[in-house]
């Protein structure tokens, strides 16, 4: 990761800051985020390797909302996005093949689906869930008596109530 000195917000704001190793930063929630939007709203190598970066290192760190962030932008932008990106664009401190291996494992701790096989997978599973509950549903039905076979009081039975 390139470590930049910024003077476009000389106060850090102390909600969104914190001291390490004596240096006032942003912290990891907030950095993950800019750096997602970075990454959602250019094609750069550095935005690239930024949120893989920080997704194999501090993804645990990272709240929920910062989680469902990445999940979202690297489904969106996708596996296509990383290859024309790596295809189209170079950067003397980034070796393209730690980067790859590095954004392919970013995908897996977020869980995001990549391959054909497991976007296949993800959109049978729902079909899969309908025939079960369909089956479960015709299955409730054909336990369900008919109206004849419900019972229904004998004609004794109602003329003794005063029916």
């Amino acid at each position: 990761m390139k470590v930049k000195r910024s003077f476009r917000n000389q106060a850090l704001s102390l909600k969104d800051s914190v001291v390490v190793n004596n240096i006032r930063t942003y912290s990891i929630d907030k950095l993950a985020r800019m750096k997602m939007s970075a990454y959602m709203n250019r094609d750069r190598i550095r935005d690239l390797y930024d949120v893989a970066f920080i997704t194999t290192r501090y993804w645990q760190n990272l709240s929920d909302v910062v989680k469902d962030q990445y999940r979202d932008g690297f489904a969106e932008k996708g596996i296509e996005q990383f290859d024309i990106t790596l295809a189209t664009q170079a950067d003397d401190l980034i070796d393209k093949n730690h980067l790859a291996e590095m954004f392919l494992q970013a995908l897996d701790i977020a869980a995001v689906r990549y391959t054909s096989e497991e976007i296949e997978s993800s959109q049978k599973q729902p079909m899969q869930q309908r025939n079960l509950l369909e089956d479960d549903l015709a299955k409730a039905q054909a336990q369900i008596k008919p109206d004849s076979e419900i019972y229904q009081p004998s004609r004794t039975a109602l003329d003794e109530r005063g029916f």
